[in-house]
């Protein structure tokens, strides 16, 4: 037995019970201001929650967002979907719920906190995957989230099964990120035992009762019909396919500055959140998808859904063009699927909800708690800026800001430039498929960052990023963070390079920012960056007054 364990057995003997500093803990819950979503915006106003004089814990927060689904032919014909294909495999989200808010702005007392960024949901989708570990699966269905396997990404320039031709695709079945997450939705018609048609879902519980408890649920299933106008006069009516899915987002996951909020009164905070509702078609002839284009996107954003292959997900649907839309809320607003077949409203409430921990501290505790009031508050945000249509084996050194200040970081997420992963139905959002930049390298204030102009490699990355997050800095074997291992770098390439490590004045400083690099790609890429800097504040956890931030 080595003396590591002596002296952690020898610890735990002299270990002491934790009295509780806390004698009330609960959960309350304010509606947003907003009853409908057609213009794809909420807005929280936390007043209410500020003057009931209990401290509240943003760190824990989490919103509850109702979403619909709906699927339809694209126009009122029975064709491109079925009720009769393995619909519950059809469609589901990229990566996670997070994939749903394009930007936000926060502002707290009165004071900007956070100002709008667009494609949040790309670099929240970064954090997740670095921050995260295979110990953590317990809350992953809850916020919509499981990794893509990057491995399982492909390219083909000829029409198929996993997408139109000349389109990155990750929806394979060996994709179990994609196969794990449309298990977050329940039918209820649906088989609790594999291959056995009686042991239907509907034995147990009905649909009626999955909305009441506002589980995840298929909420529509009606069949289409034939255009017969000379017969009946009447049009063809599309097949509807509803998924009424209750999301949970945490705050945390949304922005840093809800990671280091310190539990507080008087916290008036008003966020505004954008999200991603659209509407996009993909055609299939009945056995390969052969096109697919977004008809909308709000605020330019993600297209957050991601179709399965034809085969695991449509078999048995006539050739023909389907319509996809997703919408914040109970109600689908898309005026071609509206009059193209019968929808219903969602089964998993109407509004957007932020439920926030308040606690009552002992009197004792709250005292000391008290009396040191002032807490200084250090958190990340981030500048998004990006370089297009670099062609393949071009080098480029482009100047990304003129100034910016207390830089931490910089990430270069590589996209194809015909069609960027995070608007293509049939790939996972995440970087694009083996876009490496060679002779690459980050000069801040016109100074290399990196030594030289260098070779990126996995090494690199964990060289810049491994130890900046995670338990003990991820210095401790079997325990750390990170859902990135080579592979998944390998296909899909992040490029991370720590921008800290400078004398403080250099820092405080606003310094240039330029990056150089050569196209490793044989097709021509976008680059997204996104410039993480440091902002500072002092907050007062009683009163809630903010007296300094940079």
């Amino acid at each position: 037995m080595s003396s590591v364990s002596d002296h952690i057995q020898l610890m735990k003997s002299q270990e002491k019970q934790y009295d509780s500093v806390f004698n009330k803990r609960e959960w309350l819950y304010i509606n947003d201001t907003v009853t409908t979503y057609d213009q794809g915006t909420s807005i929280i106003e936390t007043t209410s929650l500020s003057n009931n004089s209990k401290f509240l814990d943003y760190n824990s927060a989490y919103l509850s967002v109702p979403l619909l689904i709906t699927l339809t032919s694209n126009g009122a014909f029975n064709s491109a979907i079925d009720i009769d294909m393995p619909y519950m495999k059809a469609v589901s989200f990229k990566q996670s719920f997070l994939s749903m808010i394009n930007s936000i702005t926060v502002d707290l007392n009165g004071q900007s906190m956070i100002q709008q960024n667009q494609l949040i949901d790309i670099y929240n989708h970064f954090r997740l995957l670095t921050s995260e570990s295979w110990t953590s699966q317990n809350r992953w269905s809850t916020i919509g989230f499981y990794p893509d396997v990057a491995d399982a990404g492909g390219f083909d320039t000829a029409n198929s099964i996993y997408a139109p031709a000349n389109t990155t695709t990750n929806n394979s079945d060996l994709n179990e990120g994609l196969t794990e997450r449309f298990r977050y939705i329940l039918d209820e018609t649906g088989e609790t035992l594999d291959g056995l048609t009686t042991s239907s879902l509907s034995n147990l519980i009905s649909k009626t009762e999955l909305s009441k408890l506002y589980v995840s649920h298929l909420s529509t299933k009606t069949a289409g019909t034939t255009t017969d106008a000379l017969t009946t006069g009447l049009a063809g009516v599309s097949p509807v396919l509803q998924y009424s899915v209750k999301a949970t987002i945490m705050l945390k996951d949304i922005h840093p500055l809800f990671e280091v909020m310190p539990i507080s009164k008087s916290l008036n905070f008003k966020i505004q959140i954008f999200w991603n509702n659209s509407v996009a078609t993909a055609t299939h002839d009945g056995t390969n998808w052969t096109n697919q284009a977004s008809q909308f996107r709000a605020y330019n954003g993600t297209l957050p859904l991601m179709l399965n292959n034809f085969t695991d997900g449509f078999t048995g649907a006539t050739a023909g063009t389907l319509r996809a839309s997703v919408y914040v809320g109970d109600t689908c607003y898309d005026t071609t699927q509206k009059t193209s077949g019968v929808l219903s409203t969602g089964g998993v409430g109407k509004q957007v909800e932020l439920h926030v921990q308040a606690v009552q501290m002992l009197p004792d505790i709250e005292s000391n708690y008290a009396q040191n009031h002032l807490r200084d508050v250090s958190y990340h945000d981030y500048y998004q800026f990006s370089l297009k249509n670099i062609a393949s084996g071009e080098s480029f050194n482009h100047l990304v800001s003129n100034g910016i200040s207390n830089l931490r970081a910089v990430l270069i997420i590589p996209h194809l430039n015909t069609l960027n992963n995070n608007v293509n139905l049939f790939d996972d959002g995440q970087p694009q498929l083996l876009a490496h930049i060679n002779n690459f390298n980050v000069l801040v204030g016109g100074s290399n960052v990196l030594h030289a102009d260098a070779r990126y490699t996995y090494q690199s990355f964990n060289n810049e990023f491994f130890n900046e997050f995670g338990v003990n800095g991820n210095q401790s074997p079997g325990l750390g963070s990170s859902l990135i291992d080579f592979k998944s770098w390998l296909k899909k390439p992040y490029y991370y390079v720590n921008c800290s490590r400078v004398p403080m004045e250099q820092q405080n400083a606003y310094r240039s920012l330029q990056i150089k690099g050569t196209n490793s790609s044989a097709l021509a890429m976008d680059y997204m960056i996104f410039a993480i800097y440091e902002k500072n504040f002092q907050l007062d956890v009683i009163s809630g007054n903010i007296n300094k931030i940079d």
